[in-house]
């Protein structure tokens, strides 16, 4: 008969012993039993431990093995914080637990620090991330996560950041370090606060402790952009700010700026700011490698960025109600946006998107067209005098036909009334064919110039590139052709209250000075190619007091969207490059307008924005959409628009990356525009 063999099985309740052990332990210790071997010194009071529990940390640890005298004495003096806290410490050594509240938790900090107890200190910092962060304890919790070096400090400073000016108001703003108090004043995101909010902290943080804070006066005021301080109050603070007047720095530089404001050197901070803004346009996608239709796929954006010029950075606004890959945009004279969808061209409904600056809001002009029009494509749009105009192409009259029913493919000016959505044909310009180009921009404010390339009523072989300039003043309706001489460029902007045609790489630019009255050849303004991608193509440009500023566009060998932006000085003849946008892109409409301040305010990596999104601030109030609304509201501001590749990429798994085909437009199909 075979033996039976048994298998040895280890039995018993492991865990259930360990928590018998660790009370047994824990009851000696509260009993100061006989079987304690180290007495502790707590303050007042003596309480009795064992080694072999203590040595788990490694401040007894070393304690024990150092050779000094607590370690055969059997004795131990803790004098470091709170006696209470240091018992809790000691607690947890046994039990393994603690009780945390927000008002105890820095001195349980402070024991577990100093005796090394990590655990502990994990279950203060696990108890802090359940509490909500608020502008009444942001400021202690980023202090004791920079003192204890926890991993709640950047979630609460980045909250302080982001609610910094009810923040200051509070009385735990006053207990920040100088150093603290100087990384905000010198922080470029936190454009948002005022810096007379600033100015009014550090005099309250100073004075709480005057004797010992004083020193650091003039460190914190001069880290402050005093030009965005009112005059008034700086006026005020240097007649009566004690703070000031004791020191020489702060006053010299107080009283070199009132100088300039009286002289009439420096104008006091304006109400507005002069923005480049861009919109819309087209950026980075997936690329798609479908055996039968592989593409590289380019997103329409919605996104509108502005830089100001002055402060050379760039902010964000409350993005388009839908994504826009080829956008006109304008702005009038308080601020208001208008943006134009080229996409739409040769549509019966014609809506024009407007953005409220002083109500925030988004919402939709529909533009009735002429009486007995056709449908026509838009090419550029203008706004002069605070009036909206089209430059459009398609079939009307003739201004000389005797019947109306005659009509022929022209160029015009369609003026829209921004109020009704009524439009009306201002001026009749040249006629056209599907070879003509032409372009428009505005002069002074005054003029609205277009220039006109390869035109006729019809298409001739080899036809002669002759351009046709026509100024529409707006103010008297009056249409006059200008002399010849201009050339068939299509970068046409105002310079100095007068006419450029340029193009960046070529010398033939050409000026029509409207005093003199003709055309001049002025080889001394050529724009030379970037410095930077000099091959990139589709970019935005535009023209702004005397500097030629690009943005974006598409380079490289893979014709990739780009970041980088620079701006041509006409006056040094060089270029710069500028902060990069924010996003790549290619193809934005590009418009330069003078917005509010506040509407300026934030900037593009804002803190205030993490919190308070742009989108967030305004409102959409369209009375139309061209976009398929899966919910079927009016509020077209939470819907995504966009589609996630990555969800359906079993649809491509097997095809073959053997086409990299783009599935954009090429800039020449839109001749017909």
């Amino acid at each position: 008969m075979e033996k039976f063999t048994y298998q040895n099985r280890s039995m018993g309740f492991k865990e259930r012993h360990a928590v018998k052990l660790q009370d047994l332990l824990y009851q000696q210790m509260q009993e100061d039993s006989e079987f304690c071997d180290v007495t502790l010194l707590i303050g007042d009071v003596k309480v009795k431990a064992h080694w072999c529990v203590l040595v788990g940390c490694p401040f007894f640890q070393s304690l024990h093995d150092s050779g000094m005298k607590e370690s055969f004495e059997g004795s131990i003096r803790l004098s470091y914080g709170e006696p209470w806290a240091m018992k809790e410490a000691l607690k947890f050594l046994y039990i393994g637990t603690v009780q945390v509240d927000f008002n105890h938790v820095k001195e349980l900090l402070e024991a577990a620090e100093y005796l090394q107890i990590t655990d502990m200190k994990k279950c203060c910092n696990d108890y802090l991330h359940l509490i909500d962060i608020t502008d009444t304890n942001c400021v202690q919790l980023a202090l004791l996560s920079s003192l204890y070096d926890l991993d709640l400090y950047n979630k609460a400073f980045q909250y302080l950041r982001g609610h910094l000016p009810s923040v200051l108001e509070g009385e735990d703003a006053l207990t920040l370090t100088k150093e603290s108090v100087l990384s905000l004043l010198t922080d470029e995101t936190l454009t948002y606060v005022p810096q007379e909010n600033f100015f009014i902290f550090i005099n309250k943080w100073v004075n709480q402790e005057l004797e010992e804070r004083q020193q650091y006066y003039s460190d914190l005021f001069l880290a402050l952009n005093l030009e965005n301080i009112p005059r008034t109050m700086l006026t005020d603070q240097f007649e009566n700010n004690t703070l000031i007047s004791k020191n020489e720095e702060c006053k010299s530089k107080l009283s070199k700026l009132l100088a300039k404001y009286a002289s009439g050197d420096l104008i006091e901070c304006k109400d507005t700011k002069e923005v480049i803004i861009l919109c819309g346009g087209s950026g980075p996608g997936i690329y798609i490698g479908h055996i039968l239709l592989p593409f590289s796929d380019y997103m329409s954006l919605n996104n509108v960025f502005g830089y100001v010029v002055d402060e050379k950075r760039w902010t964000e606004f409350s993005p388009m109600p839908c994504a826009i890959r080829r956008p006109l945009i304008v702005c009038d004279d308080v601020g208001n946006i208008f943006i134009y969808d080229q996409s739409n061209n040769l549509e019966t409904n014609i809506y024009i998107y407007q953005y409220t600056t002083a109500e925030r809001t988004w919402s939709s002009i529909k533009v009735i067209l002429p009486e007995n029009s056709e449908p026509f494509a838009v090419l550029s749009m203008v706004m002069c005098q605070n009036r909206l105009f089209f430059l459009a192409s398609g079939n009307v009259a003739k201004p000389s036909s005797s019947s109306r029913n005659v009509k022929s493919w022209q160029c015009f000016l369609l003026e829209v009334n921004r109020e009704n959505g009524e439009s009306k044909i201002r001026a009749i310009l040249f006629p056209r064919n599907e070879n003509s180009e032409a372009s428009a921009c505005v002069i002074a404010n005054r003029y609205i110039c277009v220039i006109g390339s390869k035109l006729g009523d019809k298409v001739k072989p080899r036809q002669k590139i002759n351009s046709v300039c026509v100024c529409y003043e707006v103010a008297t309706d009056r249409v006059t052709k200008l002399p010849k001489g201009c050339n068939n460029e299509q970068y046409l902007f105002d310079y100095d209250g007068n006419i450029m045609t340029a193009r960046p790489g070529k010398t033939n630019v050409r000026v029509y000075s409207f005093t003199k009255r003709k055309w001049e050849m002025r080889r001394d303004l050529a724009i030379p190619l970037p410095v930077e991608l000099p091959e990139r193509t589709d970019y935005a440009f535009v023209n702004h007091k005397n500097e030629f500023y690009i943005f974006g566009g598409k380079g490289g060998e893979a014709k990739e969207p780009l970041k980088s932006a620079l701006t041509f000085s006409h006056e040094t003849k060089s270029w710069e490059k500028v902060e990069d946008i924010p996003e790549a892109i290619f193809g934005s409409g590009i418009c330069v307008g003078k917005l509010p301040s506040d509407m300026v305010r934030c900037h593009i990596k804002c803190p205030h924005c993490v919190y308070s999104t742009p989108r967030s601030r305004a409102n959409y109030n369209l009375v139309h959409s061209d976009l398929d609304d899966e919910d079927d509201d009016e509020d077209y501001s939470l819907d995504d628009y966009s589609y996630d590749y990555n969800s359906d990429m079993s649809l491509w798994e097997e095809d073959e990356d053997d086409d990299n085909m783009e599935l954009i437009d090429d800039p020449d199909d839109y001749w017909f525009y």
